[in-house]
Order: structure tokens, then C-alpha cells, then sequence
């Protein structure tokens, strides 16, 4: 139980740190928001069906779970998440949308409540309000400035992304034999499919691609892969915790490669949300040296 606790908690920091770079590489692409929905799903999709084409060990097995009720469920709604965060950042500043995002913990909390029974110790809970602390500030020029409109949407739209990336930790931690790759490969296509309808011909046209084929044929499947894998190991709400280091080390890559201006505010929360998961590892790593009874 403590090995399997430690290899999802690793799993968890592994996903966050390859998902750091994200919004550089999609800043560096040019693309528009229906591009961008199109290329990273499409690309997704074809690293990760191609990767369970030629390394799953019994296929057939695979494809009656992801026929089910559950696995049909992650693959819709993980196509749903990747259309309400292009739609969001196009509509409202990113601050706002991250802000959305950062109550993913709290939903997969929630969500492993009702339908795991599964209790969130106290320290998951002060990491949670710290980091959600964190977020707020860095986010607060923007919060202040929400006006009725279009910026609302986008706001909702973080919300949206938040509760569907919480359900789909939680539905990989019930269902352990859904396979992982390709639940969200065909989710992938789906929302890469519907982006390409709506793009037409400017998906040629615009952009450039290298940047998005790093994004969307590495960063993407091997971080999506490495969170669901974790969230088999761990609390859902621990696995959304570390997810939420994007929000600190993106905007970094962002100024270190393109030269774009960080505030202090983003400097400082950044360094408390970085801070707050610190010191979630050292004191999960001393409790899994003794015997507990916490679950999260």
C-alpha cells in the first residue's frame, strides 16, 4: 500500500513537470484557438491509439471496457475539457481560466466522496486552500476587473475544465481496468476531429507546426498518461494538486523563451504554490515511514 502510495504521488510530479511547458510550446505555435484544439487533439490521438496498437497485450479485452458506460464517459469527457480550455483562453485572460482550473482538487474530493467513500486527510486540505491562496493572488487584477461578458464564459470555462479532468482521476480510480490510452486517445480525437470542422482551411495555413508537435505528440499523451496512471495509486485529489504546478512553472518557460514580462505577484505565488507541494512531498514521505491510516 505505502510502495503503491509513492509511485502515484511520483506518477502525479512526473505528469506536472512534463505538462509545465504546455503553454509555451502553444504560445510558440501562433495558432488560433480551433487550430489549436485541432492539432494537439489530432496528434494526441495518434501517439496514443498508436502507442496502445502496438504495446497493449490484449486489445480485445481493451476495447470492451472502453465501450462501457465509464469508458466512454472518460473519452467524452476528457474531449470536453480540451474544448472548454481553448475556448476559455480564447474568451478571458489566462489568469482567470488557471483560476477555474485550480479548484480541480476540491471537485475531485468532492467527487471521491460520493462515489469512492474515500476521505481526504487534513494535510491535503491545508496544501489545497495554500496553492488555491496562491492562484487567487497571482490572478487578483484579473478577478477584480470581471465584468458581465464574454470574461464570464471564460471564467466558467475553467470551471468546466476543472470538473471534467476531477471526474475522469476519479472514474480511472474506480474502474482500474479501463485502459488508459485509449479512453483518452479517442477523447482526443473527438475534440481534435470537431477543432479541424471548425478551423477548415486556416489549419494549414497558420502557424507553425514544430511547436505544436512537440505539445501535442509528446507533452500531452505522456503527461495525460502519467496523471491517470497516478490517480490508480492515489487519492484523485493529491493527483490534481500536482497538476496545478503548470500554473506556476508556465508562466517561467514562458518569460525564459519568449521574453514576456512575469510579475511579482506571479513570482510570489508561484513560490508559495511550489513551497506548499515541497512540503506536501516531505511530510507524505515521512508518513509512508511509518504506519497510517490517512488515504490522501
Amino acid at each position: 500500500m505505502v510502495r503503491a502510495r509513492s509511485n502515484g504521488v511520483g506518477l502525479a510530479l512526473a505528469g506536472a513537470l512534463v505538462l509545465a511547458p504546455d503553454s509555451m510550446f502553444m504560445r510558440l505555435s501562433g495558432y488560433d484557438g480551433a487550430s489549436l484544439i485541432a492539432w494537439r487533439g489530432l496528434l494526441m490521438a495518434a501517439v496514443l491509439l498508436s502507442a496502445w496498437a502496438m504495446f497493449s497485450s490484449n486489445r480485445r479485452t481493451d476495447l470492451r471496457y472502453l465501450l462501457t458506460k465509464a469508458g466512454l464517459a472518460t473519452s467524452l469527457f476528457y474531449a470536453l475539457n480540451a474544448a472548454a480550455f481553448s475556448l476559455g483562453i480564447a474568451l478571458a485572460p489566462v489568469a482567470l481560466v488557471l483560476f477555474g482550473v485550480a479548484a480541480v482538487p476540491l471537485f475531485a474530493a468532492l467527487y471521491s466522496h460520493i462515489f469512492l467513500h474515500e476521505s481526504v486527510s487534513r494535510r491535503t486540505y491545508v496544501t489545497m486552500g495554500i496553492v488555491l491562496a496562491a492562484i487567487g493572488y497571482s490572478a487578483l487584477d484579473d478577478i477584480l476587473a470581471l465584468r458581465i461578458g464574454p470574461q464570464i464564459f471564460g471564467a466558467l470555462a475553467g470551471l468546466v475544465v476543472a470538473n471534467m479532468l476531477a471526474i475522469n482521476f476519479v472514474l480511472f480510480r474506480a474502474n482500474p481496468n479501463l485502459p488508459i490510452m485509449p479512453c483518452i486517445g479517442l477523447g482526443a480525437l473527438g475534440s481534435g476531429a470537431a477543432g479541424a470542422f471548425v478551423a477548415g482551411h486556416t489549419l494549414w495555413t497558420t502557424g507553425q507546426f514544430w511547436p505544436i508537435v512537440i505539445a501535442g505528440g509528446v507533452i500531452l499523451p505522456a503527461s495525460f498518461y502519467l496523471l491517470s496512471s497516478a490517480s490508480r495509486h492515489v487519492h484523485a485529489a493529491v493527483v490534481s494538486l500536482f497538476m496545478l504546478l503548470e500554473t506556476a512553472l508556465g508562466p517561467l518557460f514562458v518569460w525564459a523563451v519568449l521574453d514576456e514580462p512575469v510579475t511579482d505577484r506571479t513570482i510570489l505565488s508561484g513560490a508559495v504554490l511550489i513551497a506548499a507541494l515541497g512540503g506536501y512531498l516531505v511530510l507524505d514521505y515521512a508518513s509512508t515511514r511509518k504506519p497510517s491510516r490517512r488515504a490522501a
